[in-house]
């Protein structure tokens, strides 16, 4: 007998969400491609990152911003170069791998707006405030029409 056995639950901030494997793998990418493709890729984007870090990170490889060496962007940068020269290996074609990997981030944040642009849509609404209600709709079908031509 005894009692039985139960898995312990798992910390729901504990596992990397989809969208965080996808900055991780973007951000890691970034040194992997040349100059061209990244200045292409990256001139008009909708990339938002979660983590105030990952966006130190990703100002810091692609030069919109001085570089700052605070020892923890010294370190995350080894280990994102570690890691893109791990995939550069894995990965027959690292440019395609990177547009890949930029549209599907670029999808999850454009949701993520979208789901944000939907919830004040309609507390405006509520209060009645109908040219804020226009612009944030307006907001909103652009915003649905590049996730469309992203799909």
């Amino acid at each position: 007998g005894g009692e039985p056995y139960t898995a312990e639950p798992v910390p729901s901030r504990g596992l990397p969400t989809r969208r965080d494997l996808l900055e991780e793998r973007l951000l890691a990418l970034i040194p992997m491609v040349t100059e061209e493709i990244r200045e292409k890729e990256l001139a008009n984007h909708y990339l938002i990152f979660t983590a105030a870090s990952n966006q130190e990170l990703f100002d810091a490889l692609t030069g919109s911003r001085e570089r700052t060496s605070t020892p923890h962007i010294v370190e995350a940068l080894d280990i994102l170069r570690f890691k893109g020269e791990v995939l550069a290996q894995m990965t027959e074609d690292i440019s395609e791998e990177f547009m890949a990997c930029k549209r599907e981030l670029e999808k999850e944040c454009i949701r993520e707006r979208l789901l944000k642009l939907g919830s004040e849509i309609e507390t405006r609404e509520k209060t009645g405030d109908q040219h804020g209600v226009t612009v944030l709709l307006q907001n909103f079908r652009e915003l649905s029409d590049t996730l469309r031509k992203l799909n």
